[in-house]
């Protein structure tokens, strides 16, 4: 269940980048961000400290599943998964 906006908006990117490989040619040259995330980015700004943690980690949650679902062979443990919501 979205928490806010921007939650809806990342949903949206993540499906648009579904199955696409990171380490391929067509990933490296069609891979964008929308122009709707781009412009909802401001909206950080306006959250709280505890509803952007939430929405890093579950970014960065959906994210590494989907990087592992396309490329299974990696592993990525917790303490990567921790540098990632950081970053």
């Amino acid at each position: 269940m979205p928490t806010c906006p921007l939650e809806n908006l990342i949903d949206e990117q993540l499906a648009g980048h579904r199955g696409m490989n990171l380490f391929s040619d067509a990933a490296q040259k069609n891979f964008r961000f929308s122009e709707q995330i781009s412009e909802a980015v401001e909206y950080l700004a306006e959250m709280d400290d505890r509803d952007a943690t939430v929405l890093i980690e579950q970014t960065a949650n959906k994210t590494v599943a989907e990087f592992c679902r396309v490329n299974q062979y990696f592993d990525i443990d917790l303490k990567t998964q921790q540098n990632l919501q950081l970053a």
